[in-house]
């Protein structure tokens, strides 16, 4: 019966308030990974920073953020804001500020390596993408 009592005890004891928890680890996601988990046509999550090879050959920086802006800065330093949003690894949509409507993209990454977005409204508008963070 003494057993029974300590055991009892030390149960109690344990439980108590003032016992010692461990505090659970948090990791911070940003706020499009956390809401979707999607992941871009590369693997990786889709926020960051990307130079784009347009179908006539110029070229732009695109910086996805994590709530869900983003801004294209063309060779000449012109800085154009939107939002975007990707709902799986092989279709991201972006919405320049003072436009009505998104444009949407199909990605893909050949065997090669080569991380290809193309205008779903006009297949042979085709860009490059490299990741460059």
């Amino acid at each position: 019966m003494k057993s029974v009592l300590l055991i009892a005890m030390f149960s109690l004891a344990a439980c108590s308030p003032g016992a010692e928890a461990e505090e659970p680890v948090v990791t911070e996601t940003p706020v499009a990974q956390a809401a979707t988990g999607i992941m871009a046509a590369d693997g990786r999550p889709p926020e960051g920073t990307y130079e784009i090879t347009l179908q006539d050959g110029s070229v732009k920086t695109q910086t996805l953020n994590a709530d869900g802006t983003y801004t294209d800065t063309d060779s000449v330093g012109i800085v154009t804001p939107g939002t975007w949003r990707q709902e799986r690894p092989d279709y991201v949509c972006f919405q320049l500020d003072d436009a009505p409507a998104p444009t949407c993209y199909n990605e893909t990454v050949d065997a090669d390596g080569t991380w290809r977005s193309i205008d779903e409204n006009d297949p042979t508008d085709v860009s490059t993408v490299v990741r460059l963070n």
